[in-house]
């Protein structure tokens, strides 16, 4: 089973079962996000991240989703190192649309929209 079929299937697992996946993004992380990164550096840190998977047909929409995936899990682990933990699921709801984005691994990011009835 690939990368990309394994994280799928981790988010379908999160996923409530009245969810309609209408788009999904596998997001790989810059070096400097990863968990192991220090993060008490003082430069800023990348903040491209490299799409492996996107069912989205335009390429500046899915970056802009890709980015808004980064920020949530770089906020997360920022909360988490306060005394929490990371969580295992994101969930942005709209009156359109429901965002959930899995941080499934150190290195990978899932997101999947799906339309709210």
């Amino acid at each position: 089973m690939t990368t990309v079929e394994t994280i799928r299937k981790q988010l379908e697992e999160l996923l409530p079962t009245t969810s309609n996946v209408t788009n999904s993004l596998l997001i790989e992380l810059p070096d400097s996000h990863h968990a192991s990164s220090s993060t008490n550096s003082t430069t800023a840190p990348s903040t491209h991240a490299t799409i492996l998977y996107s069912s989205f047909e335009d390429s500046a929409l899915a970056s802009k989703y890709a980015s808004l995936a980064l920020r949530h899990v770089v906020s997360a682990r920022e909360l988490a190192q306060l005394g929490g933990q990371v969580p295992q699921l994101l969930r942005i709801r709209s009156t359109s649309q429901e965002i959930f984005i899995l941080p499934s691994t150190d290195k990978y990011i899932l997101l999947a929209i799906s339309e709210v009835a």
